[in-house]
């Protein structure tokens, strides 16, 4: 890939950071570890970056504009601070906090606080998201 003339000059995925396109060839997107993306590579990120890819994917099938720059650099870096206890350290280019709003689903109001269920979070619920539902290409 380093190799290649899809990466920019520091060898990552030369892509648009708001709608994953490719500078140049616009049939290319490009999500992940290997998008030159000014944010963390985290299952958090490619869970943003993929819906927004996606509708840009399919505005192409139909001849449109991939006119999709919705993603804002959202990552989630999970933070263990002691045996049950966790904060989630959630950002986006500009270094907001910007907390996921389905944590409210686990009644955490502020995921930048130490709490037991984010640490349940971590432990349990997280890696059956990965395996069970994002890797098999399930909105989570």
């Amino acid at each position: 890939m380093k190799e290649s003339s899809l990466v920019n000059e520091t060898g990552w995925l030369d892509v648009d950071i708001n709608s994953l396109q490719h500078k140049k060839y616009s049939n290319i997107f490009g999500l992940g570890d290997v998008a030159g993306l000014p944010t963390a590579k985290t299952g958090a990120a490619i869970r943003k970056q993929v819906p927004v890819v996606i509708d840009n994917i399919f505005k192409l099938i139909d001849q449109k504009d991939p006119d999709n720059k919705s993603y804002e650099g959202y990552s989630s870096c999970p933070l263990v601070t002691g045996y049950g206890k966790m904060v989630l350290a959630e950002f986006n280019y500009k270094n907001e906090f910007i907390p996921d709003p389905k944590l409210k689903q686990m009644f955490i109001k502020d995921s930048s606080k130490e709490h037991w269920r984010l640490w349940l979070l971590k432990k349990y619920i997280l890696p059956h998201l990965y395996w069970n539902k994002m890797m098999k290409g399930e909105e989570v």
